[in-house]
């Protein structure tokens, strides 16, 4: 457990270290459009365009399998979203749960609308019973990455849960 605060902080700051301006809507369908880098999802509903996208496919100095994908969701670098899954050796469908081992496997939103530190982070590792995070790789070669994602987040304390749906990625 100890791992996972110093994953989240090492993806954060691998988010802020590929330089980019902030994209407007049509820039990024358009963007989205043509193969990639983009970041993609709704938020209860509501659209949201990461930008700094960051991923990464057994990277030097990782176990064999890491994979990483990270964007930001505003341009002031203050609200992080971050998949990173340990041990996966393949394209394919991976789904987390409360089950899962948080420093293995690992996906952050950060809640924009919350000053109490325990409602912050909300993690799929962290979901009720019968609540899943689902990513689908497509592609996984170093840094092109491609795939999917939806599914369900909750913060630490169980208060806030958040709902993402049509999620999708390329990272080049």
């Amino acid at each position: 457990m100890r791992q996972l605060p110093f994953l989240i902080l090492l993806l954060a700051t691998a988010c802020g270290n590929k330089a980019s301006e902030p994209q407007v809507a049509g820039e990024a369908k358009a963007v989205a459009a043509s193969g990639g880098p983009f970041l993609t999802m709704k938020v209860d509903g509501k659209l949201v365009e990461c930008t700094d996208i960051f991923g990464a496919y057994n990277p030097n100095g990782y176990p064999k399998g890491t994979t990483i994908v990270a964007g930001e969701m505003k341009p002031d670098k203050s609200q992080p979203f971050n998949i990173a899954l340990y041990e996966i050796q393949q394209p394919g469908s991976y789904t987390i749960t409360n089950q899962n081992d948080p420093a293995k496997w690992a996906v952050q939103y950060v809640n924009p609308n919350s000053t109490d530190p325990f409602d912050t982070r909300l993690l799929a590792v962290n979901n009720a019973a019968g609540e899943s995070f689902t990513i689908r790789f497509t592609k996984l070669d170093g840094f092109d990455l491609e795939g999917t994602f939806e599914g369900t987040l909750t913060s630490d304390n169980g208060k806030t849960v958040v709902r993402i749906t049509e999620g999708k990625f390329d990272t080049e």
